[in-house]
Order: structure tokens, then C-alpha cells, then sequence
């Protein structure tokens, strides 16, 4: 068993149709690696897990619940589960964490 890892290391999947985003699975969260542009069209969408995301580098531009917003370096972001959601545009890395794990992106 692994207990550490690398961006590069980690298996890649499918969040939306045509993107593949490094991802950890652990057994109460999944782990995702984004890497916005400014064409990053993430449609409109809802799951049941919660979400909580932070901008490490850069930004990126969520609407969350009707809500639109830039979110940049050093600002997190929380999506209660089910709330509509969606991103359009961005640069840089962000990191997404889910619980319980996404089931959706095995």
C-alpha cells in the first residue's frame, strides 16, 4: 500500500465529457487535480457528494447555485451536495476534494 504520491502518478478519469483530471480515491473522499484554461467549459451539473475546493495557482470561474464568481490563489470554495454547479474558464490548479468518494469517476 502507497502512501504518498505525485500529480503525475495518479491514475487519470473522466469528471466531464473530454476531461481527464489526475485522481486519489481514499475510502471516505476522492481527491481531484484540475488544471483550468481559459476554454475550460464544465456544464451546468449536480452530484451527490460534497465538494470543497481550493485555488492553488491561478483562477477559475464557478457559478455555484446561480451564484457566479471568480475564485483565485488561496481561496476555497465549498458545493453542498446536489447544488447546481458549474465552471467556465480559468487558469491555473486547483484541487477538489469529495465525500463520501465519487463514485461516478472510478
Amino acid at each position: 500500500m502507497s502512501f504518498y504520491y505525485s500529480i503525475e502518478s495518479l491514475p487519470k478519469r473522466e469528471t466531464a465529457p473530454g476531461r481527464l483530471v489526475p485522481v486519489l480515491h481514499g475510502s471516505h473522499m476522492t481527491a481531484v487535480v484540475h488544471r483550468p484554461t481559459p476554454d475550460t467549459k464544465v456544464p451546468t451539473h449536480t452530484h451527490p457528494e460534497e465538494t470543497i475546493g481550493i485555488v492553488i495557482e491561478g483562477w477559475i470561474e464557478l457559478e455555484i447555485d446561480g451564484e457566479r464568481r471568480r475564485v483565485s490563489k488561496g481561496e476555497f470554495y465549498h458545493i453542498p451536495p446536489h447544488v447546481p454547479h458549474s465552471a467556465t474558464g480559468g487558469d491555473g490548479l486547483v484541487v477538489e476534494v469529495f465525500g463520501p468518494p465519487r463514485g461516478d469517476i472510478r
